[in-house]
């Protein structure tokens, strides 16, 4: 089976993610299947906007801590790479992007949802970014994404806890624009209505909603930074193991 899906439905393109089981966890191999079907669609011009889902129950849990807890803390960079280049690839598509949200959207998978335009989720969702109880920070964008969508205080809340927000709350407090017990339904219905507008002026205007507050690529930098400094540490590695193991883990002191 594909680890990413890509389907064209009249000016619509829906690209699922078959990540490894349980929850579609994101393998590095998974990571860069979803990212060249995504610069596929940004190359379509008739494509007037792009659906992200997992296949299944579930969005995604995120990045695979199974196959990152084999790697030496000198590997972890050269295995995140990819991860980097999948959260550029869907900032950089031109078309407007959709997130179809079921079931868990934790991490990684948190943060392809939200780095997502437009968020449907079913009430079954559960969205967090559980990284700093694994030793890390999130690496794919998670900040940005929380504080874009969210005051303060609760991208705060979720990002020092690692706490999960469920669906109707969730859409209580702006994390997801819209619920709906058919999340891919009502995403191809978004796309029909945004297919009406002009390309153009669509396109164009996704960039100026990227540039507001801070534009994707400078505040990543900074991201990535934060991200790298924590696997040094050692924690990420601690992280990983413990979640593996089923234990509490054991940090060292801080930064």
């Amino acid at each position: 089976m594909a680890r990413a899906e890509l389907e064209f439905r009249a000016m619509a393109a829906i690209v699922t993610m078959h990540g490894e089981e349980p929850g579609h966890r994101l393998s590095s191999a998974v990571a860069e299947d979803v990212r060249a079907a995504i610069e596929r669609v940004g190359g379509e011009p008739h494509v007037r906007a792009l659906i992200l889902q997992g296949a299944g129950d579930h969005f995604s849990v995120g990045a695979d801590l199974k196959e990152r807890a084999k790697l030496p803390t000198e590997g972890w960079q050269e295995h995140h790479e990819t991860f980097e280049r999948l959260a550029a690839t869907l900032q950089a598509v031109p078309q407007p992007t959709i997130a179809a949200v079921r079931g868990w959207a934790l991490g990684g998978g948190a943060e392809l949802a939200l780095g997502c335009d437009i968020v449907v989720a079913a009430p079954d969702a559960r969205i967090g970014q559980p990284e700093a109880l694994r030793g890390l920070v999130p690496g794919m964008g998670g900040p940005q994404f929380l504080q874009r969508r969210l005051p303060h205080g609760l991208a705060a809340y979720m990002l020092y806890t690692g706490a999960t927000i469920r669906g109707a709350e969730a859409l209580a407090l702006g994390l997801v624009t819209f619920m709906d017990e058919d999340p891919l339904a009502r995403a191809l219905a978004i796309a029909e209505e945004i297919a009406m507008a002009a390309p153009g002026a669509v396109r164009a205007l996704r960039r100026l909603l990227q540039r507001q507050p801070t534009a994707f690529a400078a505040a990543y930098e900074e991201e990535l930074a934060a991200w790298r400094q924590a696997v040094g540490s050692g924690d990420a590695a601690e992280g990983a193991q413990a979640f593996i193991e089923k234990r509490p883990a054991v940090f060292r002191d801080p930064l």
